[in-house]
């Protein structure tokens, strides 16, 4: 009955067509390109920008904010949600010099497989950020997550080599804390990795900005300061009412009568997605076919056929190129359209999703109608050479690690607890994100299967840093998804889902050191800044005489988490004690030690599964870590 609702709801407003396409009347902003191939050294900064967001409306300035937004203006109260204010509202945004800005977001950012990359990324705001490699397999310490901060004024110089496959990736912050703040303010962009080497390039369409497209998706609230002539971004305000596409409200676009290639990208700070194609003045409410041809991490093994009846779910974070043909049909109008998330109840913008404050003030839920993120007009372009009229269906036979004997397997329990307010009470394995503790220690070269199992009540994008992963079970069953067989990075766990993936650790092995951390964390960025997060290193086993600690504050307990052993590895010319205290700060047991220089086997008593604190007693001082028993 509801699905029957949304068709007809849908039916009326694209047979609206003359009135409706009057909304869309800025161009879908493109950002310019910054590439390797270009310039040796890639520079960009991060600076305080402008943007003007809404374009058409001429409303006078001063009048209550709760007069201008409520307003209703037929079905579906499109204006409901906008602030009527023409000012340029303050944003944040990468910029790079001779490019273009576009007050918001940044340049895409062209990578090729096998390159050498440097960077020089200055740092203009009066906040500490950094720059994170969305899909980057790349070493630690240029990964820029929360261990790679810029402070105001700095300059950051990564280097790297691009070792990825032809895909999607994308780029923002991740400064603990303060990641969906910055995120909001505008902070993102979109990486292109080529390969020379790609067999598939030619039959795919790959002119950037002609037939190759960059679609980013975000969601804002926009409030008025009272004592400012302008909006301003609700940075608090995880699911804003006011959709964006490239940064620009209700954008129109021109696409070719051809194959169209869209590379979408949610970078909502949490609402998922399902999106269609829909035919505009069309009473039978029919949607364009197409075919998803890869996810995160590349090429799909076969491109996956979505119907006129279906769409692509998505969650923060997650990327997906699509094609579809629009051979044929110059002059016609279509709608990309954020459908109601029906299929998936727990998701951020699903019906039975408690969502917050600042997204139902204004009238009611949004996601429960069809909502016209974006206008498309099919426009002949003589330039484009050549154009593609076919969508090629068997793409790539990865080599996927065997799931079935693999080195290690973890699993990981997404939790609502709370029991560490404030802030949105969700845990990975019931731990706070700790700077300093590395919840996992992998080795160089092994192929591990991580289970991810939500319990939480809600669904959760799940991310890890440094590696891609193949899903092989959700909920027991292999039969994954086509369009999930992909190599992903991010996975969204519904709630009461247990979903298993395979992956192989080949590279960046380094010490066992914090600062060495890659991420693992819900991509809901509010749960990721309030500790919904964990942090791993990929290392190779060593022997106390291949360890040369450099300073006497330097040591580590491994395996953590472990089943009971324990080793200690630092230095320490006299006695010392070793202190292990539970979370409630009573001592359990003394462990006594001779001078080390390297690594020792502790004496371990028998302790419960949980979280405890080691505290290692020198004579120069004391040093305390957190240690998880399983």
């Amino acid at each position: 009955m509801r699905k029957t609702y949304y068709a007809f709801l849908l039916a009326v407003m694209l047979s609206a067509g003359n009135s409706y396409s009057q909304d869309f009347v800025e161009p879908m902003p493109i950002p310019d390109t910054l590439s390797s191939r270009v310039s040796s050294t890639m520079k960009m900064s991060i600076d305080k920008t402008h943007r003007k967001f809404f374009h058409k409306v001429t409303k006078p300035e001063g009048l209550p904010f709760d007069d201008e937004v409520n307003k209703v203006v037929g079905w579906p109260n499109r204006d409901l949600y906008v602030p009527k204010d023409t000012m340029p509202v303050e944003t944040f945004s990468f910029n790079a010099p001779g490019l273009d800005t576009l007050g918001i977001l940044g340049p895409t950012l062209m990578w090729y497989r096998d390159d050498s990359i440097f960077f020089e990324i200055k740092n203009n705001l009066t906040d500490t950020t950094t720059v994170h490699w969305h899909g980057g397999h790349l070493p630690s310490w240029t990964d820029g997550g929360p261990h790679q901060p810029i402070a105001p004024g700095e300059t950051w110089k990564p280097f790297f080599k691009v070792m990825e496959d032809a895909s999607t990736m994308w780029y923002h912050p991740h400064l603990h804390m303060m990641t969906q703040m910055q995120v909001q303010m505008g902070l993102a962009g979109m990486i292109y990795v080529r390969d020379d080497n790609d067999p598939l390039q030619a039959q795919l369409p790959h002119t950037y900005g002609k037939d190759d497209f960059p679609i980013i998706i975000q969601d804002k609230e926009f409030d008025r300061i009272r004592s400012q002539p302008a909006n301003h971004i609700n940075m608090d305000c995880s699911m804003g009412p006011t959709m964006m596409v490239n940064g620009a409200y209700q954008p129109y676009l021109n696409v070719p009568d051809q194959v169209v290639r869209f590379r979408f990208l949610d970078g909502a700070s949490e609402r998922a997605l399902l999106l269609r194609i829909a035919n505009a003045g069309d009473s039978t409410n029919s949607f364009i076919p197409f075919k998803i041809i890869a996810s995160d991490g590349g090429y799909l093994p076969i491109a996956d056929s979505v119907g006129y009846n279906q769409g692509i779910p998505m969650s923060s974070g997650e990327r997906y190129e699509i094609l579809f043909d629009l051979t044929g049909r110059d002059g016609d109008t279509l709608y990309l359209m954020n459908m109601p998330m029906l299929i998936v109840p727990s998701a951020a913008g699903g019906p039975d999703w408690d969502n917050p404050g600042c997204y139902v003030a204004n009238n009611g839920n949004l996601d429960s109608f069809p909502q016209p993120l974006m206008r498309l007009i099919v426009k002949h372009d003589p330039t484009i050479s050549p154009a593609i009229h076919t969508m090629p269906t068997a793409l790539v036979n990865w080599q996927i690690p065997d799931y079935k004997n693999p080195d290690a397997t973890r699993v990981k329990e997404l939790v609502f607890t709370n029991q560490f307010a404030p802030g949105p009470p969700f845990m990975i394995d019931s731990l706070p994100y700790e700077h300093s503790f590395v919840n996992d220690t992998v080795i160089l070269g092994n192929t591990e299967v991580w289970e991810i199992k939500n319990i939480s009540g809600i669904g959760h994008p799940f991310h890890i840093h440094d590696i891609e992963f193949f899903i092989f079970s959700i909920n027991g069953d292999t039969n994954v998804p086509a369009y999930m067989r992909g190599p992903k990075d991010v996975v969204y766990v519904q709630d009461g889902q247990s979903i298993k993936y395979v992956t192989k650790f080949e590279d960046f092995a380094t010490e066992i050191n914090s600062d060495s951390c890659f991420m693992y964390h819900c991509h809901i960025l509010a749960h990721e800044d309030h500790g919904m997060m964990g942090q791993f290193i990929v290392t190779y086993p060593k022997t106390s005489v291949d360890y040369e600690p450099s300073a006497t504050g330097q040591w580590d307990l491994y395996p953590n988490p472990t089943s009971g052993g324990l080793n200690i590895r630092g230095l320490c010319e006299g006695e010392s004690v070793i202190r292990i205290y539970n979370t409630l700060g009573v001592k359990h047991a003394d462990i006594p030690l001779e001078a080390i220089r390297g690594s020792v086997k502790l004496t371990m008593p028998k302790l419960t599964p949980g979280m405890w604190f080691i505290e290692w007693k020198r004579p120069d001082g004391t040093l305390t870590k957190q240690i998880v028993v399983q």
